[in-house]
C-alpha cells in the first residue's frame, strides 16, 4: 500500500504542529492500517511526536539522516526520500517544504503522486520576513500552481493567496481549523492567572505589545498576573524587557509543554496581539474557546469571519482598546462565562476534528 508522506520543519511550537499530530492520530482510527511517513527537516526543544498514537507513523527526520551540515541541501534530501517512499499522496505545510515537494512531482511525473499544500499563514506578509524571504515569495508564484490543492484556514489567507500570487480561486480551497480539547474532560481549576499567552515568542506575535500593556493594567490593577508560554527569538529580549519594566513578580515564563489545556483552564482571558495581517486562523485561539477561556485577540486576517467581537470572543485594534476590554473583562466575570459558553458551542459546531476528513478526501485516501 503506497503510503501518505506529511512535510513539515519541525513538530515543535505551533499550530501547524498541532495538526500534522490531529491527522495521523485521526487515520489510527479512520484507516488503521495505513502507512504514514512524517518528513522533518529538525528537532525542536518541544517536541510533540509523544502525542502521535498511531503506530503505523515513521517519523524520519533530516538531523538524523545528514551529520555534516550543508547548506541548502536540504531540498535534495526531501527530493531523495520522495523518491525513495514512493508516496500515493504528499500533504505539505508551508513554502520551505511545500516547493521542494512540488520540484519532485514534476520530475517523478509519471507516478502521478497527488500534492496537497496547506498554506495557514497570510503568506504575503510572512514570507517576506523569513530569510530569503524575497526568493522564497518568488517561488511560490513560480511553482504553487503545480499542486493539485492549495488548503487555507479563511477568506483572507485565500484572498490575498488569489490578489498577491494570481493563483487561480478554484485552485484553492477553504477548510476551516480544528481543535481536539472540546472532546477532552478538562477539570475547572481555580484562576491562577489573569492573562494568558501561548505561542512562539517571536516578533510578528507582538509579545512586546502586550508586556508594555500589561504595565499600564498593572499600575490600574496591581495584583494582575500574566502567564506566557513558549519560545523563540524573541525570549530574552521579552524576559529582560519585564525586567526592565520591573514585572518579574507578575509574568511568569515557561517553555513549552504538554499541558496548555491546563494552564487555560486556570486563566481568566487568553490573549493575541500578533502583528496585523499575520495570523489566518490560530489553533491556539480555537483551544482556549474550546476549554471555556474567553479571548481576547487583535482583529487578525481571519477574525471577523469566524469570531463575533462580544459574542464569542473580544477584539481590538489598538493599545487603548486592549486596555480597556482586558479591564473590563476582568471586573466582569459573568460576561466572561457567558461568551465562554458561547465560544464552546461555536467550536464544537463548526470546528471539530471531522473537518479533518476533508483534509483526507482531496488527498484521495
Amino acid at each position: 500500500m503506497q503510503p501518505l508522506l506529511l512535510l513539515f520543519t519541525n513538530l515543535g511550537v505551533g499550530g501547524v504542529q498541532r495538526k500534522i499530530v490531529d491527522i495521523v492520530n485521526f487515520l489510527a482510527s479512520y484507516k488503521p492500517d495505513f502507512p504514514i511517513y512524517i518528513l522533518l527537516r529538525n528537532y525542536e526543544d518541544y517536541d510533540l511526536s509523544p502525542e502521535i498514537k498511531n503506530k503505523n507513523v515513521k517519523i524520519i527526520n533530516y538531523q538524523d539522516r545528514i551529520k555534516i551540515r550543508i547548506p541548502f541541501f536540504f531540498p535534495f534530501f526531501e527530493i531523495y526520500q520522495i523518491w525513495r517512499i514512493k508516496p500515493r499522496a504528499i500533504l505539505s505545510f508551508l513554502d520551505f517544504v511545500s516547493v521542494p515537494a512540488i520540484w519532485a512531482k514534476l520530475l517523478f511525473f509519471w507516478r502521478r503522486t497527488r500534492l496537497v499544500i496547506s498554506e495557514d499563514h497570510y503568506a504575503s506578509k510572512i514570507i517576506p520576513n523569513f530569510k530569503f524571504g524575497h526568493l522564497r515569495n518568488f517561488l511560490v508564484k513560480i511553482f504553487y500552481p503545480f499542486a493539485d490543492v492549495i488548503f487555507t484556514c479563511s477568506q483572507a489567507t485565500k484572498d490575498d493567496l488569489i490578489k498577491n500570487y494570481g493563483f487561480l480561486p478554484k485552485k484553492i480551497k477553504i477548510i476551516r481549523n480544528w481543535t481536539t480539547f472540546a472532546e477532552r474532560k478538562i477539570e475547572v481549576k481555580e484562576k491562577k492567572y489573569d492573562l494568558i499567552y501561548i505561542g512562539r515568542l517571536v516578533k510578528v506575535k507582538n509579545i512586546s505589545f502586550l508586556i508594555k500593556a500589561f504595565k499600564k493594567i498593572k499600575n490600574l490593577k496591581r495584583d494582575i498576573k500574566l502567564c506566557l508560554i513558549g519560545s523563540g527569538q524573541e525570549t530574552e529580549n521579552l524576559k529582560r524587557m519585564s525586567r526592565q519594566l520591573g514585572l518579574e513578580r507578575h509574568i511568569d515564563f515557561f517553555k513549552p509543554r504538554h499541558d496548555v489545556a491546563d494552564f487555560l483552564a486556570s486563566s481568566r482571558v487568553f490573549v493575541l496581539c500578533s502583528l496585523p495581517r499575520s495570523e489566518g486562523f490560530p489553533v491556539i485561539v480555537l483551544e482556549a474557546m474550546a476549554v471555556g477561556t474567553p479571548v481576547l485577540a487583535c482583529d487578525f486576517a481571519g477574525a471577523r469571519e469566524f469570531l463575533r467581537d462580544g459574542q464569542n470572543c473580544y477584539l481590538f485594534r489598538d493599545e487603548d482598546e486592549f486596555i480597556k476590554k482586558t479591564l473590563w473583562l476582568l471586573d466582569h466575570p459573568k460576561e466572561r462565562e457567558t461568551v465562554a459558553d458561547r465560544a464552546y458551542q461555536y467550536v464544537k459546531q463548526y470546528h471539530s476534528p471531522g473537518n479533518i476528513l476533508t483534509y483526507l478526501r482531496e488527498l484521495k485516501i
